[in-house]
């Protein structure tokens, strides 16, 4: 059962990224000739270099996603709760199971979506968010 597990989760994973990269790989794409009409060249190419610093992103992201996850996977991670925390209650136990993971991928979530903010979307002037406003927002979200 393992086996199918890590199996149908490096698929899905290979898809995303091979989606990924077939996006990445048209990075330097001339406008379409039915819609240059509609679109301004260096807006579009402004457009392209965002998109491409997200893509490139979104790779790396999701390659630190995927190793925490198959960290888990592969090293009994939640068996490994359920011996550490004894709780005799099934019901709280599962929870536990399932809350602690998923702590653990906010925080990396987090971790990464400062570096959006605050350095693809400034480097591209799209940043108005200050420290406080990501924390506040951030804190929102939880609840």
């Amino acid at each position: 059962m393992r086996l199918l597990i890590l199996a149908i989760f490096f698929a899905t994973t290979a898809f995303g990224f091979l989606m990924q990269y077939l996006d990445y790989s048209n990075r330097n794409a001339e406008i379409p000739e039915n819609v240059q009409d509609v679109y301004d060249k260096d807006a579009y190419k402004k457009y392209m270099a965002y998109t491409m610093d997200n893509t490139k992103f979104s790779i790396v992201s999701g390659i630190i996603s995927t190793i925490v996850v198959l960290l888990m996977l592969l090293f009994d991670f939640h068996h490994y709760i359920y011996t550490l925390i004894p709780v005799e209650n099934t019901i709280v136990m599962g929870l536990l199971i399932m809350f602690i993971p998923i702590v653990i991928g906010m925080v990396v979530g987090a971790i990464l979506g400062v570096y959006s903010t605050f350095v693809i979307e400034a480097r591209h002037g799209f940043n108005k968010t200050t420290p406080l406003t990501y924390i506040a927002d951030f804190s929102k979200g939880l609840f």
